[in-house]
Formats: structure tokens, C-alpha cells, sequence
């Protein structure tokens, strides 16, 4: 019943999407207020030899609404709600109020952590969510550990946030989780920095973070639970734009200190790059992913466990709000490799 939910409200989403029009009131202001409801949803299918089919359902709304003072300080709160969130009993992705103005930009409330937020993904163009919990596992996974995000961050914690105002070349910004039933206190610091302007541009970024005491904390949904002494984790990424082609790396390292149970720190490496042309859009990605290195390293009894996902993608864009698409790869891990074919369509207002 709630998948069929989520399926029913990411094909409404598609419907209005077609029929929004430029002055949509979804965008609208009086004054010094201002408001705005965003959101976009996919539908589709995918096969497998670990499943014979699978039904791709994805969708994520937005509510924001700002007032900014003749000071030109603006005062706001956020609302958003995704499949992920929904899936794993959470009723926000985002519940924060904030406030910005040219010192910078300040916030409050359950949202990602600063290194997530300045944090650079890959260019993919499917509609299987490579850079965030990708459904890429949920389509292939048999119970294979894997890092499946390129930024760190724990997701759903309260936390308050400072970040300069995106202004080339820098962005820097941190943030603290003070507490939580998982954690006695988890920062993270973020780094963006941007140059290049007419054909060429390019981004570098770089997060870090310590969590004191995790205790039976989820931090990936494709790897166990953690309970350490703390852990620190560290991710870089770089983006680079050029006419028509979009080239990602990004790298992202996990260790936890004394951890008990099975291992969930390790390595990933993701390469991706995408080109334009015409309506079409195409991308190939690559991720690396070892779980338990550092243990390995301490004993043969706890072996790694590294896995290999490739994901080609193709999109055809029939106007600005709506899009099909196709992927396929696989996911290999020892003498075990799981192909897979997904296709779809997606909307977005």
C-alpha cells in the first residue's frame, strides 16, 4: 500500500508538471514575502538477475517561505519531504528555519550536514539517485555492504549550520549536531571552491567530520549499523565543465575508532562524466567501494569488501519540465556480478 502511495504521488507529480506554466503560482510573493513550492517525481522499472522486476518510484517536494527586511536581512524556513526520508520513517528531509544576508547564511533545524551540502556528486543523468542512497542497491544489492553516498554527513540530525554566502572563489561553512540518541555530538566542516567563467568552469570541495560515541547509528543505508568510540571521515571532490562535457571525481574515506559488530568504515571512488547533445543527455559512472580495509589491514579474519557498481545513462528532454530516461550496468563484488536495466520518467516543477 505504500509504495502504491508513493508510485500514485510521483505520476501526479509528472502530470502537473506538464501543464505548470513559467508564472506558476507555485512561485509567488507580496511585498517582503515570498514563497515557493518545488518538487519532482519519477516512475518506472528496472530488472535484475537478483529480481525480476522492480517498480522505480522517487519523488521529493520543497516549501520555502522568506522575509526580508529593508536591512536586506532575510528570514525563512524550510520544509521538504522525499522518498527516502518516507521510507525510513522519517517525516522530513528538511525542517529548518534560517536566516542570510551578506555576512553569510545561518540555520537551525533537521537538515544535512555543511560537508553534504558543499559536497560534489557525480554527473549522472538517470533517475536511479546515483549520489544519494542511489536505488542502483535496492534494484541489485544481495546483501553487499557498500558506500553508497560521495559526500559524508550524517542525514536527520538537528543541527545548526553557518555558511559563508556563495561568492567566487570560496564558500566555507561547519556544522554541529550538539546531540542526538545515536551520537554524543557529530561537526562537520565544508568547502567549496569555484572558478573559470565562458567554456570551462570547475569546482573543487572538501568535507570533514567527527562523531563522538556513534552508538547503533545508521549512517548508510547499504551498511551495518555503528558503534564506536567515534569516528572521522573525510571527502574531496572536483567537477569540471567544459562546452558540452561535465567530468566528477570524488573520493570519500571512513574510520571508526574500536567499532564493534561488523565493519561499516572503508573507501570510495567514484569517476563520472556526462555530455549534451541536441535534447539528449549522456553520462557513465564508476564507483569503488571497500568496506572493513582498515580491519583487513589488522587481521585476516575480517576480510574487505569491495564492490564495483558501472551505471550508464541516457535522457531525452522533451521540455523543461519533463524528461524520460534509461540506464543499465551492474554491480560486481568477488566472482559475483549483478547486470541490471532501468528505464523511466521523470517530472519536475
Amino acid at each position: 500500500m505504500k509504495k502504491r502511495l508513493l508510485i500514485l504521488l510521483s505520476l501526479f507529480t509528472i502530470h502537473y508538471s506538464l501543464f505548470v506554466s513559467a508564472a506558476s503560482a507555485l512561485d509567488f510573493g507580496q511585498g517582503q514575502w515570498k514563497g515557493k513550492l518545488t518538487g519532482d517525481g519519477a516512475v518506472g522499472g528496472a530488472w535484475s538477475d537478483a529480481i525480476d522486476q522492480y517498480i522505480v518510484s522517487d519523488f521529493r517536494i520543497r516549501a520555502q517561505g522568506t522575509y526580508t527586511m529593508p536591512s536586506d536581512w532575510t528570514f525563512g524556513a524550510v520544509y521538504a519531504i522525499d522518498q527516502i526520508s518516507t521510507e525510513h520513517h522519517y517525516y522530513a528531509r528538511d525542517a529548518f528555519v534560517f536566516t542570510e544576508s551578506k555576512f553569510g547564511r545561518a540555520e537551525i533545524g533537521w537538515t544535512d550536514s555543511i560537508a553534504t551540502k558543499l559536497g560534489l556528486g557525480l554527473p549522472d543523468v538517470g533517475g536511479l539517485r546515483l549520489n544519494d542512497y542511489s536505488i542502483v542497491y535496492d534494484i541489485v544489492n544481495r546483501d553487499i555492504p557498500v558506500i553508497s553516498n560521495p559526500t559524508i554527513g550524517q542525514r536527520y540530525a538537528f543541527r545548526a549550520t553557518a555558511v559563508s554566502i556563495p561568492q567566487n572563489p570560496w564558500q566555507i561553512g561547519m556544522s554541529v549536531a550538539p546531540w542526538s540518541n545515536n551520537f554524543k555530538s557529530d561537526t562537520d566542516i565544508g568547502v567549496k571552491y569555484r572558478a573559470g567563467e565562458g567554456k570551462t568552469k570547475w569546482a573543487l570541495s572538501f568535507g570533514g567530520t567527527f562523531i563522538d560515541s556513534p552508538r547503533d547509528l545508521r549512517t548508510d543505508f547499504q551498511t551495518p549499523h555503528l558503534t564506536a568510540d567515534w569516528r572521522a571521515e573525510v571527502s574531496a571532490g572536483a567537477n569540471i565543465q567544459y562546452n558540452s562535457w561535465v567530468i566528477g571525481l570524488n573520493a570519500r574515506g571512513i574510520y571508526d575508532e574500536h567499532a564493534v559488530g561488523a565493519p561499516s568504515d572503508g573507501i570510495r571512488l567514484g569517476a563520472g562524466a556526462s555530455y549534451d547533445f541536441l535534447n539528449y543527455t549522456a553520462s557513465l559512472s564508476y564507483i569503488f567501494s571497500d568496506i572493513g580495509i582498515w580491519r583487513t589491514s589488522q587481521t585476516t579474519a575480517a576480510p574487505s569488501m569491495i564492490a564495483h557498481t558501472m551505471v550508464a545513462s541516457i535522457r531525452y528532454k522533451l521540455n523543461k519540465y519533463f524528461d524520460i530516461w534509461a540506464s543499465g550496468g551492474g554491480v560486481a563484488s568477488g566472482s559475483d556480478t549483478s547486470p541490471f536495466a532501468a528505464a523511466g520518467i521523470h517530472g519536475k516543477f
